[in-house]
């Protein structure tokens, strides 16, 4: 049994942390914060996690720690050095760097995030460059992790060794890109290898009524995003619709990020539980008529996100 990934439930803009999922071949267990907060929700959060892996008879140890979509923002940023990876991912690290033009207009070459006052500041999130397109754009994410970083000493604390720490973009484009067969996931297998190496997107709903999109090659995160959904049924038995209003608002930051990127996804893997696609078209030709010419596969999970992980 491989070792399992901690799962980071977060509320605030990312900055409070709500809960963890320990998720692994065969174990699923959950830890909640309550109305607890500050430092000690990462100490006993830690010790939980501790217990959960002396239970099953694991070592101390975790693949990695993925955090959830909360606060994070993704955009693309500008840089006057062409596709120089080291220079861009520098240019990432200055948010919100302009020269101006003249007196109505401003050319940013540095970060095109519109940060807020959390993730702008170094203390408090990472900005993290994806992959390099060409043509001098690179998406960036922006991602609070202040309640990740106080986890992560007190799992150090306990004696757990963390892995890698990774984005939920990162995890579903890991597990659910067709390109991505050397990562041997048990999403991977159930979509057909792409040819050539192109640019997929995986499209799938969190728990938190959010819709998660991604563009990767090979697994690896090129652009990412985000929207509300539309929710119904009461507190604790709720669950997000999608409807053709947010495939449009999908395709709205598409085009946007194709255009900026000079990529474009010829595979898009959909992931839905059922009952969640709210309209009498059927999904395929929903998202057929958003993005043209691109192959669509559409997976009934109900979980999609716990199955990445």
């Amino acid at each position: 049994m491989g070792a399992p990934v901690l799962y980071l439930r977060r509320s605030a803009r990312g900055a409070r942390l709500a809960g963890v999922e320990l998720i692994g071949d065969g174990l699923d267990a959950s830890w909640n914060a309550g109305s607890r907060e500050g430092v000690e929700v990462a100490t006993e959060a830690a010790a939980w996690v501790r217990g959960q892996l002396r239970a099953a008879r694991l070592p101390a140890r975790l693949a990695a720690v993925c955090l959830d979509a909360d606060g994070a923002l993704a955009s693309w940023v500008s840089s006057p050095v062409g596709g120089d990876a080291t220079a861009l991912a520098a240019s990432v690290q200055q948010p919100g760097l302009v020269h101006e033009i003249d007196d109505d207009e401003e050319e940013h070459v540095g970060s095109d995030l519109a940060l807020s006052a959390d993730a702008a500041s170094p203390a408090l999130a990472s900005i993290t460059p994806m992959g390099v397109c060409g043509g001098g754009r690179i998406g960036a994410l922006a991602t609070p992790d202040l309640a990740a970083r106080l986890l992560l000493d007190a799992l150090d604390a306990v004696g757990v060794e963390a892995g890698e720490v990774v984005s939920v973009w990162h995890a579903l484009a890991r597990a659910w890109d067709p390109g991505a067969r050397d990562h041997g996931t048990r999403g991977g297998d159930r979509v057909v290898a792409s040819e050539g190496g192109g640019t997929a997107a995986v499209i799938a709903p969190d728990d938190a009524g959010r819709l998660l999109w991604a563009w990767s090659r090979g697994g690896e995160v090129i652009a990412a995003g985000s929207c509300r959904l539309r929710t119904v049924g009461e507190n604790g038995d709720r669950r997000a619709l999608i409807g053709r209003d947010a495939l449009a608002r999908l395709a709205v930051d598409w085009i946007a990020w194709g255009a900026q990127l000079g990529a474009s996804p010829g595979r898009v893997v959909a992931l839905l539980p059922e009952g969640a696609w709210d309209d009498e078209a059927s999904l395929a030709s929903s998202l057929s008529a958003v993005w043209p010419d691109s192959t669509v596969d559409l997976i009934e999970e109900d979980a999609p996100v716990e199955t990445a992980l």
